[in-house]
């Protein structure tokens, strides 16, 4: 059982040891944030302006965690468009809690919220071409694949292909 949980500066701690278990793991899908990201100052700063942008309708970023209270990874929503009521999501699971179903299931979660809390009618995901895995946790959840974006997403100092794939909501 996973659920989510709105990221507060409660959570600095613990996010920053996860950040900094998974961080090799996570540099094989992802840019590096840099070695400054690493430090509690810089995950407390970064806490703070998500709650900012959170204020302002922009920004809503969540903690996926399990049954124990562990963190087993993160998902958010953003560039939220009210006029067309539109988000994008953006989610990582930790390497010791790949496999597992999370994704998926905090990926349906993130659906909900959007729909019934948020109040979108329509979301959006990136995917790095070669994050296969991530393609399929969102294709399990009914996102459709709408185009391929040559060269889009910076990656390692080169540009890759990035999948778009869409969910209605409604």
């Amino acid at each position: 059982m996973i659920f989510l949980s709105e990221l507060t500066g409660r959570d600095a701690e613990k996010l920053l040891n996860f950040e900094k278990e998974n961080r090799m793991y996570f540099e094989q899908y992802v840019p590096s944030r840099g070695d400054a990201y690493y430090s509690v100052d810089f995950i407390i700063a970064s806490i703070l302006q998500m709650k900012e942008s959170r204020s302002y309708d922009e920004y809503y970023m969540y903690l996926i965690k399990n049954e124990n209270e562990e963190i087993a990874g993160r998902i958010n929503v953003y560039n939220i468009n009210r006029e067309t009521l539109t988000g994008e999501i953006g989610y990582r699971i930790g390497e010791n809690h790949t496999g597992l179903g999370y994704a998926s299931k905090a990926v349906e979660l993130i659906i909900r919220e959007a729909k019934e809390v948020l109040g979108l009618n329509c979301l959006k995901a990136l995917t790095m071409s070669f994050n296969e895995a991530s393609g399929k946790v969102l294709k399990k959840n009914g996102f459709i694949e709408k185009e391929n974006l040559e060269k889009h997403l910076p990656f390692n100092g080169d540009k890759f292909d990035a999948m778009v794939f869409c969910k209605k909501l409604y």
